[in-house]
């Protein structure tokens, strides 16, 4: 239930706030090739790093050692992406606070029992 909540949570807030500011990604800003083809539509947030740190953020509502590891992997792919120049440093940012934001936010309310 906490999955459900949480990742249809964060994508909501996440399709709120590219509509309420934009992020140009970083290839289009400085007139560079990226390591890796992408559109250059707004940045923010980064899709891959919100996937990863929320599912991080589940699994460490459940075990701290393997919500660690996939944390760190989500940094990582942040990481990567900041570095093939597809997103910026805010845009994965962004993507860690919703993802957890919205993890913690849902699992207070089924904690509180407002969902059954």
């Amino acid at each position: 239930m906490l999955s459900l909540f949480s990742f249809t949570t964060a994508f909501i807030v996440s399709r709120i706030l590219s509509n309420l500011y934009y992020s140009t990604r970083p290839f289009v800003a400085q007139n560079f090739t990226p390591l890796i083809s992408h559109a250059p539509d707004n940045g923010f947030p980064s899709d891959h790093a919100l996937l990863s740190f929320t599912l991080a953020s589940v699994m460490f509502a459940f075990s701290r050692k393997w919500g660690a590891i996939i944390f760190a992997i989500g940094t990582g792919i942040g990481l990567a992406r900041i570095i093939a120049g597809i997103h910026s440093p805010v845009d994965i940012i962004g993507s860690l606070i919703v993802g957890a934001g919205s993890v913690f936010i849902c699992y207070q309310i089924i904690k509180l029992r407002l969902v059954k």
